[in-house]
């Protein structure tokens, strides 16, 4: 058994929990940490956060197409999408499509636009099947359930990010939240 890859069931969970963790933890920032740079070339928390809702939509946007059979294994690519946004020792350039688009955000509105970005990501495979194949502009030829799992691992490579700026931004020690952090088993 590969313990890299959800079923259907399991993948949903790790995506409903992944939106309570970031819900949580971009609630404690003040709205100044919200957006402080924490240092030289890096984003904010808000820009984090709206990197993660460009990504989540354009996720949507490929689960939403028609899918074909897939021929194959639906979560083949799992182990491939693990090594790259599981490994946090390489720097991953973000596509010019999900970066931040301003300097400055309101915490609350764009808290609420991410949660509903999670929310429309389990309401749309509710309706579909995991093992078909869309399209999507990153990845080519890919599953939904290869797709979703994408969404848990960046989610995942990005959490570390969130809790480093938190630390810095409002100069706390954030071990408080670290609970929040521990990977599911299954990763």
């Amino acid at each position: 058994m590969n313990t890299n890859v959800y079923d259907d069931v399991q993948v949903l969970s790790a995506l409903r929990d992944a939106a309570r963790e970031w819900q949580q933890v971009l609630l404690a920032f003040s709205e100044k940490g919200f957006n402080t740079k924490p240092f030289k070339d890096s984003w904010t928390a808000g820009q984090l956060a709206d990197h993660i809702l460009l990504s989540n939509q354009s996720v949507a946007a490929a689960l939403e197409q028609p899918g074909a059979p897939a021929g194959r294994d639906a979560a083949a690519r799992v182990p491939e999408l693990a090594g790259i946004f599981l490994d946090f020792s390489t720097r991953l350039p973000a596509a010019e499509a999900i970066r931040p688009r301003r300097q400055k955000y309101e915490q609350d509105s764009l808290i609420a636009a991410l949660d509903l970005s999670f929310a429309d990501l389990a309401e749309t495979m509710a309706q579909r099947s995991f093992e078909e194949i869309v399209s999507h502009r990153a990845f080519g030829a890919i599953t939904r359930l290869e797709l979703l799992h994408f969404v848990c691992f960046h989610y995942r490579r990005h959490q570390r990010q969130l809790l480093h700026i938190y630390g810095i931004a409002e100069q706390k020690q954030y071990r408080f939240l670290s609970f929040l952090f521990h990977p599911p088993v299954l990763f």
